[in-house]
């Protein structure tokens, strides 16, 4: 049996994890969608401010996480020189 580089042993399982990802993504969008036409057929008058409440959500947190990791500082990569 031979040894794998210390990398490629991680790499193993990324695979699976995106995989898994894929599927978790596939069903809730299915599942909301699923819901907001149900939502829709009956004639709801907050469906309007509720995708757009959904869309400031994501916008918010795509913002957010952008700015943390434009101002976050990597120990290994950003050494302080001193």
């Amino acid at each position: 049996m031979t040894a794998l580089h210390p990398m490629r042993k991680r790499l193993r399982h990324l695979p699976s994890g995106l995989i898994a990802s894929a599927v978790l993504l596939v069903v809730g969008v299915g599942v909301g969608g699923l819901l907001l036409a149900v939502l829709a057929r009956a004639g709801w008058a907050g469906l309007l401010p509720m995708g757009v409440a959904i869309m400031g959500g994501a916008l918010g947190w795509t913002v957010a996480q952008a700015v943390w990791t434009w101002r976050a500082r990597i120990p290994y990569v950003e050494i302080d020189e001193q």
